[in-house]
């Protein structure tokens, strides 16, 4: 299948050494592939997130696209555990602490989150299929394999998987994935680039977004010449063209109407769309039957997150615009408090050069001096007091605003508290739905699993019944038979004979008759007797409702039937004995007696 992004335009500093390092005795490929590093996308822990573009799908198709894979894939093995069978069976802890990290490098809107979690899922599965090509050796001991162990993955993970590729259950699992492989003819020659990319730029060269036809057309045919890569990939292009030729219409109708692609290979598989790649399932694209209901339950948990998710985002915001408020206030306060402190510096600087002033030695020339310097040494005292009481004014203004700015950073404080202990308490209702939800899916496959016992087991009682029905029929035919049998060739009109259940069980009596004609010509019922056939009267009902073998109009059961002319099998008849003979079997006898009851 088609896996997902460009692993062949990393930059340099994505990658540092080989995958093939720590294999002893082997020989490592010159030119190997190199270890995914992803070092300047770690670089950038500080910065903004940055976005990601996506289609309509839901899918990376912009420049990044590739980078931003090939990050899923460094931290999934970084950070996932692989000691287990099933991704579904991941602790939600480990899932949650991979996107909130993934987070601080990538703006992960939700129409993302469905590909994301997909992706996910792919890379998790891809580096234990890598693990176990690279690294494990049937034939290697304990020790040789614990030598030859991916320093990513931890010694517990290693011997858990060790243990688990040698099991015979995981044997046939793989054997079987082979088998189904091995099925699968169609090929795409896209490498690993993704439908959504090749997509956005067969837009950009045509001017409007590219048919799944043409999709497949271009991923399906060689780079060179454009012809199919094989003789399967041929037919079903010369279907689509040939289809196109015969139906035009289905060139205007969308995926969910059932466009070209759809009808010519059927209907889609459960959770992937042909040459949409990874994301969008068909129940979210909206295909005539690809949707799944799910319970009240999971739609009311889903739509409780996202009202969770949606409350939240607004405290983001509001917390932000407090955080933005009280930075701008603090700011001004600042810028107050240094004016003051230069006021403050100003006046002290006046009052000590007064106070110098009047430590001058007097006039030694007369009174004129002395009453100008009395003068001056009044109009000095009125300009310290004046100075004193602003610099008193200036001192409460100064405390004042302190008292101020401590009061917007206490704010500040509590509503970062809050933002805390609300996206603590989303968190954790987060995990306990998530939890919920796991562990439904994990009942839910088990109750799968059992009925698919149940199934198995029905399937091989119906195997056996049905063996054992062959093998009774066989021993029947063998034996000869009886002697009052009646058949074409010892047929006698107007003999009594018993009527046997043709459906069900066909040794149970359901009416005694007499036999009219034998005539294979003759019509009964509309319908000639033809040669397994004879022509009956009922005389006696056993079992009212045994059903005719050929119904008359709306005369389908024996009850029906009282005192008719119907048609009967040779072969579920019998000879009635006559009362000189030997008494009647006791079946006929016994089923005789209870509907006299």
């Amino acid at each position: 299948m088609h896996d997902g992004e460009d692993s062949e335009e990393m930059a340099d500093d994505q990658v540092e050494e080989d995958e093939d390092d720590g294999q002893e005795g082997e020989e490592k490929k010159k030119g190997g592939r190199k270890r995914t590093r992803m070092h300047h996308v770690y670089d950038r822990l500080n910065q903004p997130p940055q976005r990601v573009h996506y289609n309509a799908k839901g899918q990376p198709d912009g420049k990044n696209a590739s980078e931003f894979s090939n990050f899923i894939a460094t931290l999934v093995k970084s950070h996932i555990p692989i000691a287990h069978d099933d991704w579904r069976q991941v602790a939600v802890s480990w899932k949650l602490e991979f996107m909130k990290t993934l987070r601080k490098f990538y703006v992960v809107d939700d129409e993302l989150k469905d590909w994301v979690w997909g992706t996910a899922h792919k890379k998790w599965r891809d580096f234990k299929s890598d693990l176990k090509e690279k690294h494990f050796k049937e034939e290697k001991t304990e020790e040789e394999l614990l030598a030859c162990r991916d320093d990513r993955v931890t010694i517990e993970d290693w011997q858990w998987l060790v243990t688990r590729w040698r099991s015979e259950e995981f044997k046939k699992r793989s054997d079987q994935g082979k088998r189904n492989r091995s099925r699968q003819k169609v090929m795409h020659t896209a490498g690993s680039k993704s439908y959504a990319r090749i997509a956005s730029e067969m837009h950009k060269e045509n001017g409007y977004a590219p048919r799944r036809d043409e999709l497949f057309l271009r991923t399906h045919s060689k780079r060179k010449d454009g012809t199919p890569i094989d003789k399967d990939t041929a037919k079903i292009i010369s279907d689509i063209e040939e289809a196109i030729e015969t139906n035009p219409e289905l060139l205007e109708k969308t995926i969910e109407q059932g466009d070209v692609l759809a009808h010519v290979l059927g209907k889609e598989k459960n959770g992937y769309v042909r040459c949409v790649g990874m994301g969008p399932s068909p129940g979210r694209l909206g295909i005539p039957g690809g949707q799944k209901l799910k319970s009240t339950k999971l739609q009311m948990a889903e739509e409780e997150t996202k009202e969770a998710w949606r409350a939240n985002d607004v405290l983001k915001e509001h917390v932000e615009e407090i955080r933005e408020e009280t930075k701008s206030k603090i700011d001004g306060l600042m810028e107050e408090i240094d004016l003051l402190k230069w006021m403050m510096a100003q006046t002290i600087a006046a009052n000590n050069k007064t106070k110098s002033i009047e430590r001058e030695p007097e006039d030694p020339e007369g009174s004129v001096g002395e009453s100008y310097a009395i003068e001056d040494h009044y109009e000095l005292d009125d300009e310290e007091e004046r100075v004193q009481q602003e610099m008193r004014k200036a001192k409460e203004y100064f405390e004042k605003k302190q008292e101020e700015v401590q009061l917007l950073q206490k704010k500040k404080k509590e509503a970062e508290l809050l933002q805390k202990k609300k996206e603590a308490e989303l968190l954790q209702k987060k995990k306990k739905e998530a939890e919920v939800l796991q562990m439904k899916g994990v009942a839910l496959n088990q109750n799968k699993e059992d009925a698919l016992a149940r199934r198995m087991k029905d399937a091989e009682g119906h195997q056996k019944n049905q063996e054992t029905l062959q093998k009774k029929d066989a021993e029947t035919r063998k034996k000869p038979q009886k002697e009052a049998a009646v058949t074409q060739r010892n047929h006698q009109q107007g003999k009594e004979v018993i009527l046997y259940n043709v459906f069900r069980d066909h040794t149970t009596p359901v009416a005694k008759a007499t036999i009219l004609s034998t005539d294979r010509k003759k019509m009964v019922g509309g319908r000639e007797l033809g040669l397994e056939c004879c022509e009956v009267v009922i005389d006696y009902i056993i079992k009212r409702d045994a059903l005719l073998p050929r119904p008359i109009g709306n005369i389908t059961t024996m009850g029906q039937a009282q005192g008719r002319s119907i048609a009967w099998l040779y072969k579920h008849m019998e000879e009635q004995k006559k009362s000189t003979d030997k008494p009647t079997s006791a079946p006929v006898q016994e089923q005789v007696n209870r509907n006299a009851d």
